[in-house]
């Protein structure tokens, strides 16, 4: 298995499959973005710290519940008052936190505890202005840029693939809480529920059946392998984006929602009604009562294909 494997990673693993790109792309193309309603924060520095902090811990955990609960018992239109609040965090008041939390064993308050307060030493010494110079620069990539910017932080700078990086980017600029001058630029942040729904689709795929094997079976799966995947579907979201005539960031958002909403990992809901419509009428709108990829989507025609998933791995920036 072993040997198999190493022999399979001598060369790229995966192959991207341009003609299914092709046909999601021409489902997005439906896609009518909606103007994003401001939440009302007092400042544009108080909105893009408090984004700080949330995408920095936000990582095996449900989005929806986890902002939420940060919105109404961390955020505070005082960017020092948020950053005291990070410094003093411990793993009671995360437990506290996420409290009903219906997976408990992926609160892990000890680990995102440590996270909130490294994130919040580092900037506890900024000036207003030196905060403002380092979440809003003119362009998200380059010397300069947002990217390397927050690479000041652990928890942005682990991750191989820069996922809480691009996510951050993207949300500053969904929200319009910052503009750059590159923005088409901006790379995908993939996460586990983009690999699923792209494993799924075949727009990427295994070109050897022991590297196949290692995401239908509980196989014990290598970083290295995980890093070569998320960049292929990294490469395939840009690729569908290209051929929808659409931004990164909107393709990133709009497959984001179809995956968790939709691509469950044991029970994909392909041909029903959406399990939840509040998050995004635009979205809903694509298909509504059906998810968009359905006709053509290889998972829901093949259960081999729908057993694909995404690899399990416990680390802070998957």
């Amino acid at each position: 298995m072993a040997k198999r494997l190493d022999l399979a990673m001598r060369r790229d693993p995966f192959t991207l499959d341009e003609s299914a790109c092709l046909q999601a792309a021409q489902e997005l193309q439906r896609y009518k973005s909606e103007p994003y309603l401001s939440q009302g924060e007092d400042s544009r520095e108080a909105a893009a710290l408090f984004k700080l902090f949330f995408v920095a811990i936000c990582h095996q955990v449900n989005w929806d519940f986890l902002l939420g609960r940060m919105k109404e018992r961390f955020y505070s239109p005082d960017p020092k008052e948020m950053i005291l609040r990070a410094l003093n965090c411990t793993a009671s008041d995360i437990e506290m936190l996420l409290d009903g939390y219906a997976r408990p064993e992926r609160i892990r308050a000890n680990e995102r505890a440590k996270i909130l307060k490294e994130t919040a030493s580092i900037i506890k010494d900024f000036s207003l202005n030196d905060l403002t110079a380092l979440l809003f620069p003119s362009s998200v990539e380059g010397a300069g840029g947002l990217i390397e910017q927050i690479n000041i932080f652990p928890a942005f700078s682990q991750d191989p693939v820069k996922k809480k990086s691009n996510v951050f980017a993207q949300e500053l600029m969904r929200e319009s809480i910052a503009t750059f001058n590159d923005e088409s630029r901006v790379q995908p942040a993939v996460d586990y529920h983009l690999i699923r729904l792209y494993l799924r689709t075949g727009r990427v795929v295994a070109k050897d059946a022991i590297v196949a094997e290692v995401f239908t079976s509980a196989l014990p799966t290598r970083m290295r392998l995980i890093t070569l995947l998320r960049k292929k579907v990294g490469e395939a979201l840009a690729l569908t984006a290209f051929y929808a005539k659409k931004t990164i960031f909107e393709v990133n958002y709009i497959e984001w929602q179809i995956a968790r909403q939709r691509c469950h990992s044991d029970q994909p809901n392909c041909t029903g009604p959406w399990d939840d419509l509040s998050f995004d009428s635009a979205v809903v709108a694509i298909s509504a009562t059906r998810c968009p990829y359905s006709h053509w989507c290889l998972a829901n025609n093949d259960p081999d294909w729908k057993a694909l998933k995404e690899p399990e791995v416990r680390k802070a920036f998957y």
